[in-house]
């Protein structure tokens, strides 16, 4: 599904993909830092989706983060305990916030919109019902520009973290979506090695790596369900 623009002045394909999706993005308070230009290669409305999501699961972490003091969730694990946390504390109460479609870590599809009941909502966000990573063990008093949420990962390759694990297919074709700290989500391309970089000190930064500031071994990803293996007859 590609997003149609119906404007006074013609056809947007004459206007430019690369201009179009600028304004539109940036009319949904999103940065594009990207050299895309054609629309088959920017599904926007799929950019859009996953960015608004992001930009709303800042918002109930930040809620979160403001009833414990200053920090975000931090559990061990993987995102979708993290997440679970939203239910426990009552700030959120559906699942469909957490999925995008036809994303690779959503391995169901969709979620069952079964969350389970007090104290643990041990069936919000199951493995294979989210498609968001999560950095744990962060603050909103921590560096701004430190990545707190990421999605869409490119359907070819994916890209890699700094745990150096390739990502699964996502609904973004080549971008990835970052949420830092301070709440500003952002588009960015990563390079040809899988990796997501940003300007820091000078120097262009992987954003998951030491170097950048992020601890590794807090980087959250998606639980997936476990692999059965095939019974012998």
């Amino acid at each position: 599904m590609k997003l149609k623009f119906k404007l006074p002045w013609g056809n947007p394909s004459n206007l430019g993909w690369s201009l179009i999706s600028k304004v539109t993005l940036a009319a949904a308070g999103i940065l594009l830092i990207s050299s895309r230009s054609s629309a088959e290669d920017f599904p926007i409305v799929d950019v859009i989706k996953a960015a608004q999501q992001q930009k709303d699961i800042f918002s109930m972490l930040s809620a979160l983060a403001s009833d414990s003091g200053t920090r975000f969730p931090n559990l061990p694990g993987d995102a979708n305990a993290n997440f679970r946390m939203l239910f426990i504390k009552g700030i959120v109460d559906a699942e469909s916030l957490f999925a995008l479609p036809q994303d690779g870590w959503c391995l169901k599809g969709k979620p069952d919109r079964l969350i389970g009941g007090r104290p643990d909502y041990a069936q919000a966000l199951e493995p294979g019902e989210q498609s968001f990573t999560y950095v744990s063990g962060l603050a909103t008093t921590d560096s701004s520009d430190l990545p707190l949420l990421l999605s869409g990962a490119g359907p070819a390759t994916g890209y890699i973290t700094g745990l150096d694990k390739v990502l699964p297919a996502g609904s973004i074709p080549g971008q990835a979506v970052v949420t830092f700290v301070n709440g500003k989500t952002e588009v960015l391309k990563p390079g040809p090695d899988g990796k997501i970089r940003k300007m820091k000190d000078g120097k262009m930064m992987d954003i998951f790596s030491p170097a950048y500031g992020t601890k590794t071994e807090n980087i959250r990803l998606p639980a997936v369900p476990e692999k059965k293996v095939p019974e012998k007859e």
